[in-house]
């Protein structure tokens, strides 16, 4: 009977401990031990966001992991019990996203994840089949999946085109030139630490057409000087000096359309091209012509410019002028030639009018001195000149 009671008391006492401590791991009614997680997404490069994979991982209980797969921003985790997590978020061409130490403590917590691309440098290597210049290349890359991503470069003398922080992809490469065939290559793979491409480009056919002077001015008093360029330059290029026709061997450009222009001049006065030299105040021109191998460009009155540049010079600067004045196309050093009054211009008057040296031009730099002893010059640089023209000399133009 003794027994009977000891083993009975024992039980008592147990059943004590245990509803003892079962009421010490009841939780309060009304507080909670859960959090709604709110994670917002983006890509530091502006790129879409599209595919991430977030993961949440508690690190003190293993068992507690929260997995999303992010179709827009937020993402947003219910019933996310207290307690310190690992964030780990992943999307292709980007760099993964950690936080080691995310502390999940209240009901409602929020988070923001930057994800940084993958970038990387891509060389395009030009490769002509006929050893032409490819100096003045446009090279294009441009990111498959977005419109983000758009490099562009021109490439200079060695026809190397090389493109810094280039975010991992698949890009479309595109080189344009006035000399070769457009090139095009649509899925370079950019997923390297360096990654290199050769475009191959075709030369464009060099057509040989027939130029031919059939103006009135064939005395060879007067030399023709024939200049030709594609109509989308900005260059001239010098024939040689011919009276009556010369063939002509071009590059042809992507739309094949030319320009051609004659210009008349005597050198009266002296042998050198470059000075005391006279216009005749012709000139004849053609553009935008289409031209095919064999053709001939016919030079003739029909063409005859009437916007010949010619210039007049006032003097307002205050004192008295010399009687020259030299011109020379904007921007060249050395290619001043001059034109004589006959005699020095007094301030308020305006000389006679003269056909502009270089009158393929249409822009100069015209420079003037005073008359008699002194070294004042006055310039103007940049002046367009097309048809008649009055250049105004003030004193705010002294050099």
């Amino acid at each position: 009977m003794k027994k009977f009671y000891e083993i009975f008391i024992t039980l008592i006492i147990l059943s004590l401990l245990i509803t003892s401590c079962s009421k010490k791991k009841t939780t309060k009614p009304g507080i909670d031990t859960s959090s709604t997680v709110t994670m917002s997404l983006s890509s530091a490069g502006g790129g879409s966001i599209v595919g991430t994979n977030i993961v949440l991982t508690n690190k003190n209980v293993g068992m507690h992991t929260f997995s999303q797969t992010a179709y827009s921003s937020p993402v947003i985790f219910n019933d996310v019990p207290f307690g310190i997590y690992t964030i780990s978020a992943s999307l292709y061409g980007h760099l993964t996203y950690t936080n080691n130490n995310f502390s999940v403590q209240s009901t409602k917590v929020s988070h923001n994840i930057v994800l940084s691309q993958v970038a990387t440098t891509v060389a395009i290597s030009l490769s002509p089949n006929n050893y032409q210049s490819t100096e003045g290349a446009n090279v294009r890359l441009r990111n498959n999946a977005n419109n983000e991503h758009d490099f562009s470069i021109t490439t200079e003398t060695y026809g190397v085109a090389q493109f810094s922080d280039v975010p991992y992809g698949t890009y479309t490469v595109t080189v344009t030139h006035p000399n070769f065939e457009s090139y095009s290559h649509p899925n370079l793979s950019v997923q390297t630490a360096y990654v290199t491409h050769t475009a191959n480009l075709i030369a464009l056919p060099n057509i040989i057409v027939t130029f031919r002077n059939e103006t009135s001015h064939t005395d060879i008093l007067y030399r023709p000087y024939h200049y030709y360029k594609a109509s989308n330059a900005e260059t001239w290029i010098l024939l040689p000096i011919v009276d009556i026709e010369t063939l002509v061997t071009l590059v042809r450009n992507e739309n094949s359309r030319y320009d051609f222009r004659t210009v008349w001049y005597d050198y009266v006065g002296g042998t050198d091209p470059f000075l005391y030299l006279t216009i005749t105040g012709e000139r004849y021109s053609r553009f935008n012509i289409t031209l095919n191998h064999g053709d001939t460009v016919i030079i003739n009155e029909t063409h005859r410019e009437t916007n010949t540049p010619i210039i007049s010079i006032k003097n307002s600067t205050g004192v008295e002028l010399n009687n020259y004045v030299s011109i020379r196309p904007k921007g060249t050093d050395d290619l001043w030639s001059t034109h004589f009054f006959g005699s020095s211009l007094p301030n308020g008057a305006t000389a006679s009018p003269f056909i502009a040296a270089w009158s393929l031009y249409d822009k100069y730099d015209v420079q003037i001195s005073i008359a008699g002893p002194g070294f004042i010059f006055f310039q103007k640089t940049n002046v367009s000149i097309v048809g008649n023209t009055v250049v105004e000399f003030t004193m705010s133009d002294a050099m």
